[in-house]
């Protein structure tokens, strides 16, 4: 057989292959497409150490509002046990943080705050000031 041949053949078998698999996949029955992104929820943990998973929230000064697709509610930060819902979170690889405040107010944590921000995070648990 001449090297002509020979890629002509080997071209023939090739698309006789791809039209098998296309066969196949046309017999078998179609697998769901699995989610491009998988959202993980944020845990709350409350002061009386009940928790509650969110996914769209924003905090706003010392309120964390819920957002779902019929309703919202808002929650004080003081409610919380910050580093609980911190540690909690830290664990599923989820990053919770509050944004700081003005100057010379003390955070939930009991540290010193910075000038205040605003922080939402999005259903991907991405942190956007």
């Amino acid at each position: 057989m001449s090297p002509q041949e020979q890629q002509r053949q080997d071209e023939i078998d090739r698309m006789n292959d791809e039209k098998a698999r296309q066969r196949q996949q046309e017999a078998s029955p179609s697998k769901p497409q699995a989610k491009a992104a998988i959202h993980t929820k944020t845990i709350l943990v409350f002061q009386d150490r009940h928790t509650e998973e969110v996914q769209n929230y924003a905090i706003v000064g010392q309120l964390l509002w819920v957002f779902d697709e019929s309703q919202s509610k808002k929650i004080r930060v003081t409610d919380l046990d910050v580093p609980a819902t911190t540690k909690a979170n830290e664990d599923r690889g989820v990053d919770f943080q509050l944004p700081v405040r003005t100057s010379g107010q003390v955070t939930p944590q009991g540290t010193e705050a910075e000038p205040s921000r605003t922080k939402t995070l999005a259903s991907d648990g991405v942190g956007r000031s």
